[in-house]
């Protein structure tokens, strides 16, 4: 569990950080109530991840896996897109083709750390993992775009 929790925070340190350089140069500095947004926001992802594996788990009737497993999974797999945003904050709007080519093999790299973590960690099936996976990915997508859009 704890190395999921550290490497959540590693994404929330590369996303503040990617999308402070971001906006600085689309629309002024944010300030500190836009930082402490950010900060609130980054672990959104990451809970919304872990709470989806656990809920594939047992809907997917995964014979291992605990809570500390659904927290390493997230932790794992939001962490590309850490680095991702904090590449695109650095290389600017000027890059844009090279952020997006680094968006796809986040997104390609963080389909097959949930599918690892779904069959080998959580015990899911390959045949169930497969659906499991995607829903994982609506779900946490979609929980993270409702509390966004609420908190922005």
């Amino acid at each position: 569990m704890e190395v999921g929790i550290v490497f959540a925070v590693v994404f929330e340190i590369c996303a503040v950080i990617g999308l402070y350089l971001m906006l600085s140069r689309w629309a002024g500095s944010p300030g500190l109530g836009g930082v402490l947004k950010f900060l609130v926001l980054g672990f959104v992802p990451f809970a919304a991840i872990a709470g989806a594996s656990a809920a594939a788990r047992k809907v997917f009737r995964g014979q291992a896996g605990t809570l500390e497993s659904d927290v390493f999974i997230a932790g794992v797999s939001v962490l590309p897109f850490g680095f991702a945003s904090l590449l695109a904050g650095i290389l600017g709007v000027g890059n844009l083709e090279v952020s997006a080519i680094v968006v796809v093999f986040a997104l390609s790299y963080t389909i097959l750390i949930l599918y690892t973590g779904c069959t080998r960690i959580s015990g899911i099936s390959e045949a169930r993992a497969v659906p499991a996976v995607p829903i994982i990915i609506l779900i946490a997508g979609w929980l993270s775009k409702i509390l966004f859009a609420a908190m922005l």
